[in-house]
């Protein structure tokens, strides 16, 4: 029998996991469609990737394939859940300060 101690500094033993990756933050893709405030866009999950790499790929892809003149954005977003993601690009975010040898 494991010392309950032992449990909670390691945390679950790999038999108790479903997969390696249960512990990982997931990316997720999603089409931002504008309106007219940012309180009012749209947004559209459309895939989740267990790696950046993969996650970039698809969003450099899916970029690739919309139209010149669409106005909707494909984003990739590091967060622990749906929910998570929704929230943190609904945030206002303000405007970085410009110096003046940036101008």
């Amino acid at each position: 029998m494991r010392n309950p101690r032992q449990i909670a500094i390691l945390g679950p033993s790999p038999a108790d996991s479903h997969s390696k990756y249960d512990h990982l933050m997931p990316y997720y893709i999603y089409k931002i469609t504008p309106g007219p405030t940012d309180l009012t866009r749209s947004l559209e999950n459309l895939e989740y990737h267990d790696t950046f790499k993969a996650a970039k790929n698809k969003a450099r892809q899916l970029r690739t394939e919309m139209d010149s003149d669409d106005n909707r954005s494909i984003k990739v977003i590091f967060a622990n859940s749906e929910l998570h993601a929704d929230e943190m690009l609904m945030l206002k975010r303000e405007q970085p300060i410009l110096r003046e040898w940036e101008k």
